[in-house]
């Protein structure tokens, strides 16, 4: 059985269930926290990081990597382009979600969700505040920009792991009660309303929803 370890409400961790769910492959979704991981943990995760995955074959603890070994081992129902151009583009829109934007997302996500639910102490609402006016909107334009001229998805005509990626970051700042301006950054705010449309991303959405009243 595939396992995926860690929690779904980790942007990285559901960005591989929904990998996972996409190509209707079963797994197991033990709820590891990084924080307090269970013993004998570093032998799926070295760096002690979620997800950390396992199947028949191997452990792997990285998000990309693991995504990337799903759409090679399972290929019938792709995530990936199959054209080499189409593909270095969908994979750089990926590392631009891995990278930059959770760069900026995450710590609203850590300062507005995490640090009064799961640490008990009050958020930085002056760090947020800075994230928001002075880094939040570079990312908006740029992922605004790309999208220019697009009905749905940010490449290509199907949902690729570009948008996976992208979605389940900005799926957490809608957690965090940031919304993304329409009149500002209207491309993005549309797309952000299709994909989380799709019973795809809705489903994990409706059961993120016991984690926040546990």
């Amino acid at each position: 059985m595939t396992t995926v370890y860690g929690v779904q409400i980790s942007p990285f961790v559901r960005k591989v269930l929904l990998v996972l769910k996409a190509k209707g492959i079963p797994y197991t979704n033990p709820p590891v926290n990084p924080m307090d991981p269970p013993k004998g943990f570093d032998r799926v995760s070295p760096l002690g990081k979620i997800p950390a995955f396992e199947d028949d074959k191997l452990t792997l603890a990285d998000s990309a990597v693991i995504c990337e070994y799903l759409e090679q081992r399972y290929p019938q129902i792709s995530l990936y382009p199959t054209d080499l151009v189409d593909r270095a583009k969908v994979k750089w829109l990926e590392k631009y979600a891995d990278t930059e934007v959770i760069a900026v997302l995450g710590p609203i996500f850590f300062e507005r969700v995490l640090k009064p639910s799961m640490l008990q102490q009050t958020p930085d609402e002056e760090r947020v505040n800075s994230l928001i006016t002075q880094s939040l909107p570079g990312i908006l334009n740029y992922l605004d920009q790309q999208l220019r001229g697009k009905k749905t998805f940010l490449h290509g005509n199907v949902l690729t792991i570009a948008d996976i990626a992208t979605t389940t970051h900005f799926i957490n700042l809608s957690y965090s009660k940031v919304d993304v301006d329409a009149t500002k950054w209207p491309n993005l705010a549309a797309y952000l309303k299709q994909m989380t449309d799709l019973p795809l991303f809705k489903g994990f959405i409706e059961s993120d929803q016991p984690l926040f009243a546990e």
